[in-house]
């Protein structure tokens, strides 16, 4: 059997959503069929070691700014002679398509990560992703709500038989650890037997609503509730001065970026994610995976999954809704316990990262123009 070489294109290192689902997805790789190299167009290298240990080869390519001449020299050196190249997150694959296609490479995969209305795309780089969308051999969407946004312009490549795959997890994996972990997480915490935690986990940002998580709290009044909030970002000191004028900044602990999510999530009791936008949420199925009763926005990805059946769900911008939803799983009792079960369970039927990696190497090997192998076929069917 030929072994193909696929190469991974990303916008840095970042424990980030999209990033870390290719953490996954090099970890669950058919290794006998695929050599992997994996670049950063950025400097930060926060899962380099993390991207080695699982058996790429790791490439930081050091843009100075965007479209950087020399950047893009290093990354055409790179795919030159590659199978597959697979870009994820709008700027990364707005160069994988251009210097894929200048190298020639057989297929250049691009997933879109986002709604095509997020704000995180700039206007030039939405148009500078409208200008390059065609030049992927395809397009793949993380959930139905991100294929459909992109339908709008381009309905002849994101219409209602273009490739939905989630970015899956580990989830039996990401359970254990979180459950090894919780008596020393929530001592490190400074956490009592009667404190409950509530955990959000994700970038810093405007789009990913902590502050509605901030406000919920202090309409809870509930001196026993404590809200962890990790992650980096442009907004740490903004949401540390919120806390503080809501009057419960001695109820929330900013972490900063970790790389030991998985762990931190042992010492939870609950989940909350009150995103503005988002494509589908890696997080809060990592949360949901744990068992935690997860409170999260009825929007985009978000939707599919969150519902009054496995979560509680809550409209975007609304701290009333995220205090009264806080406060209905504050008994965790029989109700909440078999809510947040259901959720778990979707997740491990749904969203298992070995049918994510499955339903990429079936669409690689479909691309290349040779018949995936019939294990892949069946599980990327799933």
């Amino acid at each position: 059997m030929t072994r193909r070489r696929l190469v991974f294109v990303l916008n840095s290192f970042a424990p980030y959503g999209a990033e870390t689902f290719v953490l996954n997805h090099i970890r669950h790789a058919d290794r006998a069929r695929y050599d992997i190299d994996v670049c950063a167009l950025g400097r930060d290298d926060s899962l380099a070691g993390k991207l080695g240990d699982a058996g790429a080869r790791v490439h930081l390519l050091h843009e100075r700014h965007r479209f950087d001449p020399r950047m893009l020299a290093r990354l055409y050196r790179l795919v030159r002679g590659a199978d597959v190249v697979q870009a994820h997150i709008g700027y990364a694959t707005i160069v994988a398509e251009l210097v894929g296609r200048a190298a020639r490479v057989p297929a250049v995969v691009c997933t879109e990560q986002t709604v095509r209305r997020d704000k995180d795309y700039t206007p030039w780089i939405a148009r500078a992703m409208d200008a390059t969308f065609r030049l992927a051999h395809q397009h793949v969407y993380i959930s139905r709500a991100v294929r459909d946004s992109f339908a709008v312009q381009f309905p002849d490549l994101a219409g209602e038989r273009a490739p939905i795959v989630s970015n899956g997890i580990d989830a039996l994996a990401v359970a254990a650890t979180a459950a090894e972990a919780r008596a020393a997480v929530r001592a490190e915490l400074g956490l009592g037997e009667g404190d409950f935690a509530f955990i959000s986990v994700a970038r810093l940002t405007e789009r990913k609503g902590q502050r509605f998580a901030i406000e919920g709290l202090a309409v809870l009044a509930e001196p026993r509730a404590r809200l962890i909030l990790v992650g980096g970002g442009p907004d740490e000191a903004a949401l540390r001065q919120y806390a503080a004028e809501r009057g419960v900044a001695n109820l929330v602990r900013l972490l900063g970026q970790r790389l030991d999510v998985h762990r931190l999530l042992g010492g939870a009791d609950a989940f909350v994610h009150p995103a503005l936008v988002e494509g589908l949420g890696i997080a809060v199925l990592e949360g949901m995976a744990c068992g935690l009763p997860t409170i999260a926005t009825r929007v985009d990805g978000l939707a599919e999954f969150v519902t009054d059946e496995t979560a509680w769900p809550v409209a975007a911008s609304d701290a009333q809704a995220v205090a009264a939803a806080m406060r209905a799983v504050l008994p965790k009792d029989d109700a909440v316990t078999a809510r947040a079960e259901r959720g778990r369970a979707l997740v491990l039927a749904e969203h298992d990262i070995r049918a994510s990696v499955a339903a990429y190497e079936a669409l690689y090997e479909r691309l290349l123009g040779r018949r995936p192998s019939p294990e892949a076929e069946s599980v990327a069917s799933r």
